[in-house]
């Protein structure tokens, strides 16, 4: 797993990269990033995954549980950049409809309402 500290997009700040692979031993190093971040940034926390290879499902329950976190203090945790096949798994197990989970193709603006507004084309339901 790499945390490749700060990037700027657009007006917003990610709070940090994830890119490779988050494995089981990673799933600690993940949840202790993330309330760090959440504890030293206002608003909506940011989080660019566009070059996440992998996840176990330990480290996904932790991006959920944050998110629930987030979503009691009136925040969202929005997962940047996402791959479709995750976009999959959070929408197969109903996280997606998480409050406080929100998720932004990459070099999309992020505010809530963008993000709200600006669904993944994966996102489409079959009819």
């Amino acid at each position: 797993m790499i945390f490749d500290g700060r990037g700027q997009v657009g007006a917003g700040l990610y709070a940090f990269v994830v890119a490779s692979v988050v494995d089981q031993q990673d799933v600690d190093a993940l949840l202790r990033a993330l309330h760090r971040a959440r504890s030293q940034r206002d608003g909506d926390l940011h989080v660019q995954c566009g070059a996440l290879n992998y996840a176990c499902l330990d480290a996904l329950r932790v991006f959920v549980g944050v998110a629930e976190q987030l979503a009691l203090a009136g925040r969202a945790l929005v997962l940047v950049g996402l791959s479709p096949y995750f976009r999959q798994v959070f929408r197969v197990t109903g996280w997606d409809r998480l409050p406080g989970l929100a998720f932004a193709d990459a070099g999309v603006a992020t505010t809530p309402a963008a993000v709200a507004e600006a669904p993944s084309p994966n996102d489409q339901q079959a009819t």
